[in-house]
């Protein structure tokens, strides 16, 4: 199988998930993902030889006489607590720590066996439908393509490497402009950020070609989105964080979980060549990094061709 190395620090891109760099959490009881059951060692061999010398020479001293020593309260066992670190946020992620709902699977408007997880070769099988797929593979899958959760945006001069020929997804609220290079969003495939104090949703699926941007409020509340690493109709589907709903990307449409039926509001935007973008928009805004990482977006693999940067297992 082939793979394909992070071009930069943040882990990103439809490559294998031990490349990524990651924080830990506290353990929850929901969190079944056998990648995270490793204990720590807190102990070595030359602390323990310590803890034996110390126990007898005690021992001695109670034989040799004298009034009762005085000992120390008992102190738990470090190893006995319950310390490992099971739930993960990748880094670059702006969203709180926290659970995320289980989908709902006995609400949906689709066939659960239509939508199809990508492994990424973790197990045997190259793709498992909805319908079949683990608890345990389903949580450890999901982010496997790291959204951007704290964009940083720079002029249009902000990334040389950006060529007047490179598409660019461009959105407008009131009186600014902003582009995402496609080779970026090749590799995240999601932003979500707050524009003009509206939460947005920039989002790309390169299988399919499909760029689109909506507003991530729904029904009185504002969503926050991840990707479920799984493909209804050849297309990406998302999940949100407050719900764990799963959503088709292209229709921005609900379609497993409890908010099944609901629809994100679209939102003006336009794929266009970088230099036609620019003329139009000289002041324009551009995606070049992840807030926390002092490196911009590169360029060594986000001018390849998407086919070529993918693992051979994501190839049809």
């Amino acid at each position: 199988m082939s793979q394909f190395v992070t071009p930069y620090r943040i882990g990103v891109g439809r490559h294998r998930i031990t490349s990524q760099k990651f924080i830990f959490r506290q353990r929850s009881s929901l969190d079944l993902s056998p990648r995270f059951s490793r204990r720590l060692r807190l102990r070595s061999p030359l602390v323990n030889r310590w803890a034996v010398l110390a126990a007898s020479l005690l021992v001695l001293a109670m034989a040799c006489g004298g009034s009762d020593p005085t000992l120390a309260p008992t102190q738990p066992d470090p190893t006995s607590a319950n310390l490992e670190p099971t739930s993960i946020i990748p880094e670059g992620s702006s969203v709180v720590p926290k659970l995320v709902p289980d989908v709902d699977k006995s609400i949906h408007s689709v066939p659960l066996e239509d939508i199809l997880f990508d492994t990424f070769g973790t197990v045997s099988a190259r793709f498992v439908p909805l319908s079949e797929i683990s608890d345990e593979l389903q949580a450890d899958l999901r982010d496997a393509i790291i959204p951007v959760d704290l964009p940083v945006y720079g002029g249009s001069d902000a990334l040389p490497w950006l060529e007047d020929d490179d598409l660019v997804l461009g959105y407008e609220s009131g009186d600014e402009a902003f582009a995402y290079p496609i080779n970026i969003l090749n590799f995240h495939e999601m932003v979500n950020d707050v524009i003009g104090g509206d939460p947005v949703l920039i989002i790309y699926c390169p299988l399919c070609v499909s760029g689109v941007v909506f507003s991530r409020a729904v029904d009185g509340q504002t969503l926050t989105f991840g990707n479920t690493s799984a493909l209804y109709q050849s297309d990406l589907v998302m999940y949100d964080h407050q719900t764990g709903t799963y959503w088709f990307q292209v229709a921005g449409e609900a379609v497993v979980g409890t908010m099944t039926g609901s629809h994100l509001d679209s939102l003006p935007s336009a794929p266009m060549p970088w230099g036609r973008w620019k003329s139009l928009h000289p002041d324009t805004l551009l995606l070049t990094g992840v807030e926390g990482d002092w490196k911009p977006f590169c360029a060594a693999l986000l001018r390849q061709p998407y086919r070529e940067r993918v693992p051979r297992n994501r190839e049809r």
